[in-house]
């Protein structure tokens, strides 16, 4: 019986949920039956792919504007264009799904409009918002499900073995356990767009979505490794106890006895890799710094390049910019200096972006969803931060 795209594409969604399901359910222990199953969900798919695909090019062909196109840019952005949905549908689904996309007008103004004009440079301009980078620095420990991760800590600091007389008696002396429980806190965002403006963009906006998608979760997961209270999110470096507080020689400035006492309230060993982050301004104070010859006392590396980015140095320790960190203002705090990787973040599995075209099905709208499932903890039982505490 010969189905209608409406059809095809709720048959297509309940194998892709039903694929989804599969997956999470045997996670890394797939066996064989599993995988023939994942390999014949894949083949439906592909399958409904297909018949969707032939459906829309015979209609899109009946639709076709008459309007001429820029030819000499046609073949190359057609092509483009293809290699980029093929890329976002393949992570979605690990299939391809090609739809045509006609130049014409779609959307309102600052929602979508711009996207679709006449006569355009084929260059999409974004506005960004910089933010901390704690994560690439992190330790990272990524499970297939969500269950509270516990992770064990021993503690002997306060033992220590005894001079014992000839014959005498031993005395046991048990250690001291503990353990730090690592949680899965849901962070999302989503957009709901035309389907008009989907088709009749001159950019391909579903590569966008994903871009933008990845830069939203990302700043707001970075901003909670720094400042998260632990509830419904990450514990952040400067909210967690552990970490040692040192307040600013004088109000609202750095001096250079706040860096050397932020490196003595470590014990040596936590400042083996250790890090400093600093805000914009702490940076800038660091610039007028000068060593009794005048020499700069934040170094440039010798293969420091605009290119890969300044690297720079304090003290033989790596500085680098956190745009999380506060201003030079009373009760901020603009730097913070440790081992990175005394910080653990727990990823639950990877972040998703996906899409559903049956949500806002009568708006004729697509909506778009990105989720991800962290949680971020200081996990060693030694001082692993301190922070300046700006008085």
């Amino acid at each position: 019986m010969k189905k209608s795209i409406r059809e095809l594409k709720e048959l297509r969604g309940e194998a892709l949920r039903a694929m989804t399901a599969l997956v999470e359910q045997r996670g890394e222990s797939m066996d064989e039956k599993s995988l023939a199953a994942v390999k014949s969900f894949k083949e439906d798919i592909a399958n409904f792919d297909a018949q969707i695909e032939a459906i829309e090019s015979v209609r899109s062909l009946a639709m076709k504007s008459s309007k001429p196109q820029i030819e000499n840019e046609k073949a190359d952005y057609d092509a483009h264009q293809k290699e980029l949905r093929g890329s976002f549908n393949k992570f979605l689904t690990q299939q391809t799904l090609h739809k045509e996309v006609r130049a014409v007008g779609a959307g309102d103004a600052t929602a979508g409009k711009e996207t679709v004009p006449d006569d355009f440079m084929r260059e999409l301009q974004k506005r960004i918002l910089e933010y901390g980078v704690i994560s690439p620095d992190a330790r990272h420990i990524t499970t297939a499900n969500h269950g509270v991760l516990k992770i064990p800590q021993l503690d002997d600091t306060t033992s220590s073995a005894v001079w014992t007389a000839e014959h005498g008696a031993i005395t046991p002396e048990d250690f001291a356990t503990a353990e730090i429980e690592m949680n899965a806190f849901k962070v999302t965002t989503a957009i709901t767009i035309s389907t008009e403006l989907l088709e009749d963009s001159a950019f391909n906006m579903q590569s966008e979505i994903t871009k933008l998608f990845a830069e939203r979760l990302g700043r707001t997961m970075e901003d909670a490794y720094l400042n998260g209270n632990g509830t419904g999110k990450p514990l952040g470096i400067i909210p967690d106890t552990g970490t040692k507080a040192i307040t600013s020689a004088a109000p609202v400035a750095i001096s250079i006895s706040d860096i050397l006492d932020m490196i003595d309230s470590l014990q040596p060993t936590s400042t083996n890799g250790a890090v400093f982050y600093a805000s914009k301004s702490a940076i800038s104070e660091f610039r007028g710094w000068i060593d009794a010859d005048g020499r700069p006392l934040l170094q440039l590396s010798a293969d420091a390049t605009q290119a890969d980015g300044i690297k720079m140095s304090l003290y033989g320790y790596p500085v680098k910019p956190n745009y999380s960190l506060g201003a030079l203002l009373t009760d901020e705090v603009p730097l913070i200096f440790g081992n990175p990787k005394n910080y653990m973040i727990r990823n639950v599995r990877s972040m998703s972006i996906e899409r559903s075209d049956e949500a806002r099905f009568l708006n004729d709208e697509v909506v778009f969803k990105g989720t991800a499932r962290v949680d971020g903890k200081i996990i060693t039982n030694n001082d692993a931060f301190a922070k300046l505490v700006m008085l």
